[in-house]
């Protein structure tokens, strides 16, 4: 397989889209995708007393603080209702705590609750109008809506007004990375983008998504470097320090895994993203990771269990859909592969991993047809017209066009050798026939009983015209098929 995988830095944003193309059945290392990270949860401890509010509403947010503490960081299914509820219930008691209203939609963002985190940074706008985390909230909830634009707008307004504001610090570092990735960059703009997760780090220094994603751009230099060993350890480092803050965060060890991965340990590689799944079991970008690198191997019902894990989390996950559609082809469930591409098609019709699969399944798994090979030059065709910047798949596709034109021609000599031999099959069979039939005049009298025949013009008993001969004639030899 070939296919370029998700590997995010953990649910809070998803600010790069991931570009995958699941193609051939799976020699080839897999390398991993990109989901960088957005904010982690912004809570702080935060000062009520900054809003107009009475002592029991500063004392009641100051106590749902310390509740807080323990759970602060965690993202499993247990410690976010537990959060939620929380601060649901502190926001709702004291209504002027702008902090308490932020909170809320901080712990929302980071449990995957994008809507209620937006109603609630909007909320809190509207207790305090210039109330800067909330606006930069807002930029990290626009961010993950794929609206890149609004969220560079919002990260530059909320740092106009606070230029310390570590929320609005990282998504511009976010932001840029994409940028950087896009043009091919990272090189060259990777200072301006750590220059911004130390501001972030400045303010937090347990900031899990801060480290992790400083792991993610010294990957990304690696990679455009040739896997640079030297940037490659410090994305290691980077990891580690992320996990020795945060030991249950799940971001860091899938990041972790596609450093390994770019060392060639792909045993370690998959190792740290079913460490990430197992503590993030809602976490895509893990279970995309897994279902790549199990493709890899050919484990096909390993790699649609984890695809199937993405379609439940995100079913409009086009690459988990083409994914699945590979892993199904190699468990020789041809329709069902096909259903899976054309459900991708009708989300992204401009996919190009989506054709290419196409022509291979209609190329190689759906019989030796003229039909089904007119119609795997149709998809490869369509690939070649609109995809020349996977310049290696292009050329894959330009030769199996030209292999599927000659296959049909030997078709066609074939079906016209094959003609033929029936023909002279038909045509010995029926010489056989007549060569037995004129034998028969000149057969010689049967005995009868050691008397001789009588005189006369009647012809002798046993010897009429027509009659069978005693042995019969061979059946003609089986025309031989011509080779293929």
């Amino acid at each position: 397989m070939n296919a370029t995988i998700r590997i995010g830095c953990g649910r809070a944003a998803a600010l790069v889209a991931c570009v995958v193309s699941l193609q051939a059945c799976g020699s080839k290392q897999a390398t991993p995708a990109q989901t960088p990270a957005g904010p982690a949860p912004g809570v702080k401890p935060g000062d009520g007393s900054k809003a107009v509010a009475t002592k029991q509403e500063v004392a009641s947010f100051a106590d749902a603080v310390k509740k807080y503490e323990p759970l602060r960081g965690k993202t499993d299914s247990a410690s976010c209702s537990q959060s939620m509820d929380l601060w649901s219930r502190t926001a709702s008691d004291n209504d002027k705590i702008v902090e308490a209203r932020y909170n809320l939609g901080a712990v929302q963002e980071a449990c995957g609750d994008l809507k209620g985190a937006e109603d609630s940074y909007k909320k809190a706008l509207s207790i305090k109008a210039d109330f800067a985390p909330a606006k930069a909230g807002l930029g990290s909830i626009a961010a993950k809506k794929g609206d890149m634009g609004e969220a560079e707008r919002l990260a530059q307004e909320t740092l106009n007004q606070d230029k310390a504001n570590p929320t609005a610090h990282r998504n511009l570092a976010m932001i840029l990375l994409q940028k950087a990735r896009m043009a091919r960059n990272v090189s060259g703009m990777s200072k301006e983008i750590v220059e911004h997760l130390r501001y972030a780090l400045a303010a937090d220094s347990k900031d899990v998504a801060s480290y992790t994603t400083i792991a993610l751009v010294y990957y990304f230099e690696a990679a455009e470097r040739g896997y640079d060993k030297a940037k490659m350890e410090l994305a290691q480092l980077a990891c580690d320090q992320a996990s020795k803050v945060n030991d249950k965060a799940a971001q860091p060890y899938n990041v972790l895994g596609m450093v390994f991965l770019g060392k060639r340990n792909v045993t370690a590689g998959l190792a740290n993203f079913r460490k990430a799944v197992e503590l993030d079991p809602n976490l895509a970008e893990g279970w995309m990771n897994i279902g790549a690198v199990t493709l890899s191997f050919r484990d096909y019902a390993g790699a649609e269990a984890a695809f199937r894990k993405v379609m439940a989390l995100q079913p409009s996950n086009v690459e988990a859909i083409v994914g699945l559609g590979v892993a199904l082809r190699g468990e020789k469930k041809f329709d069902e592969a096909e259903a899976q591409y054309k459900a991708a098609e009708k989300i992204d019709a401009r996919n190009c991993s989506i054709p290419f699969n196409l022509g291979l399944l209609y190329q190689d798994y759906k019989g030796a047809q003229e039909a089904a090979l007119r119609q795997a030059q149709t998809y490869f065709r369509d690939f070649v017209s609109r995809c020349g910047q996977q310049v290696a798949k292009v050329k894959d596709a330009e030769v199996r066009i030209k292999n599927i034109d000659e296959t049909i021609d030997a078709i066609k000599n074939a079906a016209v050798l094959q003609k033929q031999a029936e023909e002279a099959a038909k045509r010995s069979e029926e010489e056989a026939k007549k060569a037995a039939g004129g034998g028969a005049a000149g057969a010689a009298p049967p005995a009868d009983k050691g008397a001789p025949p009588p005189a006369g013009d009647k012809a002798p008993a046993g010897d009429k015209a027509g009659a069978k001969p005693d042995a019969k004639a061979p059946a003609p030899a089986p025309a031989l098929a011509p080779k293929k």
